[in-house]
Formats: structure tokens, C-alpha cells, sequence
């Protein structure tokens, strides 16, 4: 099986993607791709690099490369968690693989601006306007090849709600692995 994550900044992708690590699922990201190409460019991690070499790879090499860079590294028969997934292209590419499902992980705003803030990355907004800003330019983007959050979770065949305790989201996890599992 194949879970692909998708959710906004803050909404505990990486969390859940940890998790299912620990259940033995094998992670991949797609902005790992992005990062092993700011590094063979010579070119310094930051959130704004991630997401304007992001759109170039898109741009020239087709809005699903990030994913097909990922699905060639998955061999049958294993578990995988897939993060960063931005593009409904990247879903669809994903979804050329029969076992693959996408789940959007989701919090309410203020709930992940207190998250982002409390984890203080370098990059990261501090103020909530900063925040929605932020967001709004990677969720509301019509272009193709851009990030598309918003049209991307609108794929999603679950949503996992990240509005709780870290045990009350594993019980969610759990409850929708077994439900996959039963549609097996």
C-alpha cells in the first residue's frame, strides 16, 4: 500500500508520516526530491528555494516529476508513506499504482500557527498575517505548475482530522489503516 499525505503547513503531515514509520511504512518525500536538486545546484535549503525549484522541476520536466522520481524508487509488495505531495498531477501520477490512497491531514489555522511557531524552524512565519499569506499563495494557485494545495486535498479520499492530542490522532491513524486494510 501506498498513503500519500497532503495538508496545509502546520497540519501534521510530518507527525502522521512518523507514525506510520513506526507501523512500517517506508517514507518518501517529495520535497526530499526537491532537496537532493537544491543540493546538486549548489543552492541553500529555504522554504522560498524549495518551492521556486519545486516549480521549475514542474515546469520543465512535466507537473508529475517529483512523483514519478519517488514511484521509481517503490518496488511491490512493501508500505509507503509519501509526504509533500502539492500538485493534483503528483496524485495523479501516484494513482497509476492501484494501492495507492491519498489522505489529507488537516488542523484548524490557529491550531497550526501556534504548531509552526512552537517547532520555530529557520523560515518559518511569525506572525499569523505572515501565515495566512504564506498559505494563501501555496493553496489558491491556479498556475500548473505551481503548488495547488487546495485542488490537491480536494483528491483525497480521507481526511484525517490533527485537532487533538498526539494519542487521539495515532487512534485515528490506527482506525483508518484498518479500514484500508478491511477494503483490501
Amino acid at each position: 500500500m501506498i498513503i500519500g499525505l497532503v495538508g496545509t503547513i502546520g497540519a501534521g503531515k510530518g507527525i502522521c508520516a512518523e507514525y506510520l514509520g513506526k507501523k512500517g511504512f517506508e517514507y518518501h518525500s517529495l520535497s526530499d526530491e526537491i532537496r537532493a536538486e537544491l543540493k546538486s545546484r549548489g543552492l541553500s535549503e529555504t522554504r522560498e528555494l524549495l518551492t521556486s525549484v519545486g516549480n521549475d522541476l514542474r515546469t520543465k520536466f512535466g507537473t508529475g516529476i517529483l512523483a514519478q522520481r519517488v514511484l521509481n524508487k517503490i518496488v511491490p509488495g512493501k508500505d509507503y508513506v509519501v509526504d509533500s505531495i502539492r500538485n493534483p498531477e503528483e496524485v495523479k501520477k501516484l494513482q497509476s499504482r492501484p494501492d495507492f490512497v491519498l489522505i489529507k491531514i488537516d488542523a484548524p489555522a490557529r491550531v497550526r500557527f501556534d504548531r509552526i511557531r512552537a517547532r520555530a524552524r529557520t523560515g518559518d512565519v511569525r506572525t499569523f498575517d505572515q501565515f495566512f499569506a504564506q498559505e494563501t499563495m501555496e493553496t489558491d494557485s491556479t498556475n500548473p505548475n505551481k503548488q495547488r494545495l487546495q485542488a490537491t486535498a480536494a483528491m483525497a479520499q480521507y481526511t484525517l482530522m490533527n485537532d487533538a492530542t498526539l494519542e487521539i490522532l495515532y487512534q485515528r491513524i490506527d482506525k483508518l489503516l484498518n479500514q484500508l486494510s478491511e477494503r483490501k
